[in-house]
């Protein structure tokens, strides 16, 4: 409990009399007097009267506002009598207890919870603390802050409608909880049934009613957005509870400041970069009251399901996984870019069959992903090969035999198993003929020829008639001209 100390009274500045302290205010010290002026209260306090001046005649000091303020002054004078000082302004009695109240907690009927008869006219209410400690430390509904959700009251009371209860933050913003509603119903909340039947503010709740009622359980929409609350709600929360009437009594009996933390994701990840066909890991972990549940999005299948908070995804593709923490008190999500790369490809070209006087073919295998790459290939000087920074690779004048890449990793270390077609390499003999001969005939007659060749072939020459020039024996007739 904080007590706040009054202001003191001026020193008589000599001509006039002293002006009076004020009285403290709700939440601060009263002033001092200042020569003849009274001291102003801060608010909720009452102001100090002004010392008395009657120029060279005596003149008494003003009364003090109530509630509390000092009055001022007489000015004293030596032709003529004293004076009296002004009157105090009419106190406020205040009576503080040790009493450490935990949220939520049913109270019997006692002194500490009375609420005082017929006080709102003059400013005696009953001020009730609430200490709360441990949350988030701003109100709001951006992520990881901390939220007023609802009230619940159970004040016993006859005669509803005298009362007027409001709620004051540890900042001091203030909200209207309820004023003057429920008629001559007696109770709000159930006293018979504490903590279960109670009365609650909640925002989005059913208009508060002017219909007589007792006992009013339920949600009710307070007077004033509970969203207004704004700051640090960690310290001491004030329930002010007034009577507007007189002869009707009562006790606040519970009160409980429902507060709820809107989720925050305070870590989300992946293994991504990773290659088609291998398996996403998404993690995540947030916080808040009530604890959040989860959901991701994104394409493919997630093991064990979408809403746990981390999951494995087969079936992934490159773009953006999102997810989402929600509970009660709000939602935030987060979102993770996923990049998943090809796996690299190679084929083989080039090779083919040529004869032992020509060339040997070049072999090239050609490649997809991304370079360096990492390869082995079989065939003739079959070898492995490291950090090759081109998508092709040539093997000059290959040698005779089958040519294919047997393993390949790029530099995203993404595994091909893709590797197309081999390519083969092979050498013929070159070709020889031997035609025979000489032969000679008469003009005109034929003459059987006859050919040996490692390869096939066909006759030509001559101008006369070959019988059959794809054949290796055949027979020829001289042309006229080529006789002699």
């Amino acid at each position: 409990m904080v007590v706040f100390a009054g202001g003191n009274g001026a020193d008589a500045p000599g001509s006039t009399g002293a002006g009076g302290g004020s009285s403290a205010g709700t939440s601060a010290v009263g002033a001092d007097g200042s020569g003849q002026n009274g001291g102003t209260a801060p608010a909720g306090g009452g102001d100090g009267g002004d010392g008395g001046n009657a120029g060279f005649l005596v003149g008494a000091g003003a009364a003090g506002t109530a509630p509390g303020g000092g009055g001022g002054g007489a000015e004293r004078s030596s032709l003529s009598g004293n004076q009296n000082g002004g009157n105090g302004g009419t106190g406020r009695v205040i009576v503080s207890y040790e009493f450490n109240y935990v949220n939520g907690t049913c109270m019997s009927a006692a002194s500490y919870n009375a609420i005082p008869d017929n006080g709102c006219t003059g400013n005696n209410a009953l001020l009730f603390t609430v200490p709360i400690n441990g949350l988030p430390n701003t109100l709001g509904t951006a992520a990881g802050n901390a939220r007023l959700v609802s009230v619940s009251l159970i004040v016993s009371h006859t005669f509803n409608g005298d009362l007027e209860i409001s709620l004051i933050a540890p900042g001091g913003s203030t909200r209207s909880l309820i004023a003057d509603r429920f008629g001559n119903g007696d109770n709000l909340g159930n006293p018979a049934s504490c903590p279960t039947n109670v009365l609650t503010f909640v925002d989005g709740g059913t208009t508060l009613s002017n219909t007589n009622t007792s006992n009013v359980t339920g949600n009710y929409a307070p007077e004033q957005s509970l969203a207004g609350f704004s700051g640090n709600p960690n310290g001491d929360w004030v329930l002010r509870i007034c009577d507007d009437a007189g002869a009707d009594l009562g006790n606040l009996r519970y009160v409980s400041l429902n507060f709820c933390t809107v989720p925050q994701i305070t870590a989300a990840s992946s293994n991504s970069p990773i290659c088609t066909g291998s398996t996403l890991n998404l993690t995540s972990t947030a916080t808040g009251s009530p604890a959040p549940t989860y959901s991701w999005t994104g394409t493919g299948t997630y093991s064990p399901n979408n809403t746990s908070a981390n999951a494995s995804v087969t079936g992934a593709a490159t773009g953006n996984y999102t997810i989402t923490a929600s509970s009660s008190c709000g939602s935030t999500n987060t979102i993770i870019p996923v990049v998943v790369n090809p796996l690299p490809t190679a084929t083989a070209s080039g090779g083919g069959t040529v004869c032992s006087d020509q060339p040997l073919p070049n072999v090239t295998f050609t490649f997809t992903g991304t370079p360096p790459y990492n390869f082995t290939y079989s065939g003739p000087g079959g070898t492995s090969v490291t950090g090759h920074n081109s998508n092709t690779y040539t093997i000059t004048n290959a040698a005779v035999g089958t040519y294919a890449v047997t393993a390949l990793s790029d530099n995203n270390t993404c595994v091909g198993n893709s590797f197309g077609s081999s390519a083969s390499v092979a050498v013929n003999p070159a070709a020889t003929a031997d035609a025979g001969g000489p032969y000679s005939t008469c003009v005109t007659d034929a003459v059987a020829i006859s050919a040996t060749a490692n390869g096939s072939g066909s006759w030509s020459g001559g101008a006369g008639t070959i019988a059959d020039a794809s054949s290796a024996t055949t027979t020829y007739t001289p042309d006229n001209s080529e006789a002699g």
